[in-house]
């Protein structure tokens, strides 16, 4: 696989001799003249540009760039060696296209070969080195991460690769043409040379063969040599003729080419030339230049050094040592030493009010007879701040704080108060479109909340007889209003239920004073005395009614317990050890206790039987109402055998037995009601009062939230506003910073450069 910037390429030199001329020295003998050993060269780069390297090299292992530098450089003298002696082949072409009659060809032909060799010599040199950076280059590409470099070093090597081997694809196009041209040139003298010798050897006239026979032996073949030297002289001229024909015309072309080139170029000068003039107006007003290209500029025109980032690294470091070195500074100097502990630091400005302070010491007074100050702390300051502005390494300073400054620091505060901004909004549940809540809003909110519930919660205390003023709304304080709210229904609840006792008292004896003797009487009438015995006809009413409310001692509640149905005996005593057990931790008076639960009303058994009896009295008057008033007829009874008492009873109105039902319906809602059920539950069970005295504290669980809501609203608002002016003061001094940075740096570039400069860009938009 082949890459950009990748040559490997293959140099073959044939040592074969390419041109050989072989002269007749008499009749079947010939002598081999002019030999001429051409190097066939060959780059060795395919028609589908496949110029893989060798993979079988071995690696050389880590260079670093200086030595590849150096392999490169190398590489260039070969070739710089190998353009001269492509320039000396050249002369050798122009020399046999332009010999003379007494020109020694085969002696040229010898030296042409000789250069040949060296060329091909030269040759297997440069395709060692370009080896050797092809495999420099494949190591680095493939170990880039390990030997620590980066794309745009790989590119730098690639690059200086790419120059080198395009270089040398010139010079061996180059010097393919002037073999090729040279041998062109050696054949075309062999073949003139064999043409002259073929007219040589025809028959001459008759003549010519007298004189030929005349002259002596050596005169003929001198003769023979001049004639022969007399027709290359004339090819020669004539090839030359040509050649400067043809080499004029080339001149005429180039020369009119430059004239072109020349009169594009006196164009280009001339717009050039008002391209300056208006830039010299344009930077006579303002030099504008974004804060990251001053450097650069400043670098361009040498008024920095290239390591002047290194330099301003160990010029800090020195300023820090600076403090450490020396303890006995003054007072107003070590004040300054706060700068060593920051992210970042100017120093110039420091040392020079380093410099200004320690001039004022007594000391500082003194100098030695080069001029230099001999009191040490203030000579190091002097020659640190002497460093700084030999290299100008202010300006790098300045521009590394102002690009430290626009680039993260005022961008980052900016981010900070955004994200503050954000989290209020997402407290407040809006979008930031909408902006409906704020902090404030939510807390004015909580208020209207905390006065509303306030009124509930007084309102419901009131009915125990609380005043919600002794409780402030804390959560320390709900254990205290728990117990006095406990005690405060337990009281309300057990006096209820004790008024419900009488209230039922009153009922059973209206009951068995006027509901019951109609109900006898109708017993009577319809001869049910087998089903209802008069001694026992709603005994449990009438017990109700005598002693309802007395508390029943174990002897009395024995004797109680004869005289009701056997079934309520063991529902009564087991009531009765379940009333005890979940009854010890409710705080009830012993009075009270006795009242609800020593006596008649007291136990559920009984209460149960009252409760059967005055349903089934409810039952009759209900009958008794519907017969009256739907089927008046038949609800005449005639009572000729009864007596008038009877009659009377059984003859109530419709009124009457309407406010009977009345009575019924308040006896069995005392007895059963919710209410009474409830208050019972109450005073029987702790966790039943603990559910309801809780339902009633949920209203002062709600105004202590409130409270606390409004408290951690009111500390986020302080939060949120403080952050809020803390990243606003910063952003200020960020700006203030950046704002006397750049004019320090417009100041001191400008002076250095002797130009205006203005910044721009990215420092306008902090």
């Amino acid at each position: 696989m082949s890459y950009e910037g990748e040559s490997s390429w293959l140099i073959e030199v044939d040592p074969m001799p390419l041109y050989e001329k072989n002269t007749p020295t008499g009749p079947g003998n010939t002598h081999r003249t002019g030999t001429l050993h051409m190097a066939s060269v060959s780059t060795g780069l395919s028609e589908d540009g496949d110029n893989s390297p060798d993979t079988s090299a071995p690696l050389d292992g880590k260079k670093s760039m200086q030595e590849y530098i150096t392999e490169i450089s190398q590489l260039n003298s070969a070739i710089d060696e190998f353009s001269k002696i492509i320039q000396t082949l050249a002369l050798f072409k122009y020399y046999i296209r332009n010999r003379k009659g007494n020109t020694n060809v085969e002696e040229l032909h010898k030296r042409f070969n000789t250069f040949s060799v060296k060329c091909a010599n030269k040759v297997r040199m440069i395709q060692q080195h370009v080896n050797t950076v092809n495999r420099d280059n494949h190591y680095a590409m493939s170990h880039r991460e390990k030997l620590g470099f980066s794309y745009s070093d790989l590119r730098a090597r690639f690059n200086m690769q790419d120059a080198s081997v395009n270089r040398l694809k010139t010079l061996m196009e180059t010097y393919q043409s002037v073999i090729k041209e040279y041998t062109a040139a050696a054949k075309t003298i062999d073949d003139a040379s064999q043409a002259a010798t073929g007219a040589n050897s025809a028959p001459a006239p008759a003549a010519a063969v007298t004189v030929a026979q005349s002259l002596p032996e050596c005169n003929e073949e001198a003769l023979i040599d001049e004639l022969k030297s007399k027709s290359k002289d004339i090819m020669a001229l004539e090839k030359n003729a040509k050649d400067l024909n043809q080499l004029f015309t080339e001149l005429n072309m180039t020369i009119k080419k430059r004239g072109e080139n020349i009169y594009n170029l006196e164009q280009q000068i001339l717009l050039s030339a008002e391209q300056i003039d208006k830039g010299k107006e344009d930077m006579a007003i303002a030099l504008k230049a974004r804060c990251g290209q001053v450097l650069n500029w400043v670098m361009a025109r040498r008024k920095t050094p290239d390591d002047c980032h290194k330099r301003l690294l160990a010029l800090e470091d020195l300023c820090k040592e600076f403090f450490k070195k020396h303890a006995n500074l003054p007072e107003n100097v070590k004040q300054l030493q706060k700068h060593v502990l920051s992210e970042y630091t100017e120093w110039y400005e420091v040392l020079t009010e380093i410099t200004e302070k320690l001039k004022e010491v007594e000391d500082a007074e003194k100098v030695n007879f080069l001029g230099q100050y001999t009191f040490e702390p203030l000579y190091e300051a002097d020659k640190i701040l002497r460093t700084f502005q030999k290299h100008n390494l202010q300006i790098v300073s300045y521009c590394q704080l102002l690009q430290k400054h626009v680039t993260y620091n005022v961008p980052s505060i900016k981010k900070s108060i955004e994200t503050v901004n954000r989290e209020v909004l997402l407290a407040c549940h809006c979008l930031p479109s909408s902006q409906l809540l704020d902090f404030k809003n939510r807390k004015a909110d909580s208020t209207r909340k905390l006065n509303s519930g306030t009124t509930e919660l007084r309102n419901r205390l009131k009915v125990y007889g609380i005043d919600l003023d002794e409780f402030p709304f804390n959560k320390d304080f709900k254990v205290h209003i728990k117990v006095r709210l406990i005690e405060a229904i337990v009281n309300k609840n057990a006096n209820a239920t004790i008024e419900n006792y009488r209230r039922t008292v009153e009922l059973a004896q209206l009951i068995c004073s006027e509901i019951l003797p109609v109900f006898v009487s109708f017993i009577r009438l319809h001869g049910m005395d087998d089903l209802y015995a008069a001694g026992d006809t709603m005994a449990n009413i009438k017990q109700a009614a005598e002693s309802g409310m007395a508390v029943v001692t174990s002897d009395g509640s024995k004797g109680d317990s004869d005289e009701k149905p056997e079934q309520g005996e063991d529902a009564s005593s087991d009531c009765v050890i379940q009333l005890v057990k979940d009854n010890d931790q409710i705080p009830l008076d012993e009075g009270k206790r006795k009242q609800i639960f020593d006596t008649n009303l007291g136990n559920p058994a009984f209460r149960q039987l009252v409760m059967g009896e005055v349903m089934e009295l409810r039952t009759f008057v209900k009958v008794r109402i519907d017969e009256m008033q739907n089927r008046s007829d038949s609800a005449n009874y005639l009572f000729s055998q009864a007596g008038d008492k009877i009659n009377a009873c059984v003859q109530t109105p419709v009124s009457k037995y309407e406010a009977y039902l009345k009575t019924l319906d308040e006896a069995v809602e005392l007895l059963s009601g919710t209410e009474a059920m409830k208050a019972l539950s109450l005073l029987k069970n702790r966790n039943e009062l603990d559910k309801f005295a809780q339902v009633e504290l949920d209203i002062f669980n709600r105004c202590c939230n409130e409270i606390e809501e409004q408290a951690s609203l009111t500390k986020r608002i302080e939060t949120t506003s403080d952050a809020l002016q803390k990243l606003a003061a910063e952003l200020e001094t960020a700006r203030a910073t950046v704002r006397s940075t750049k004019a320090k740096l417009e100041k001191t570039a400008g002076d250095v450069m002797g130009e205006p400069l203005r910044i721009f860009g990215e420092v306008d938009e902090i």
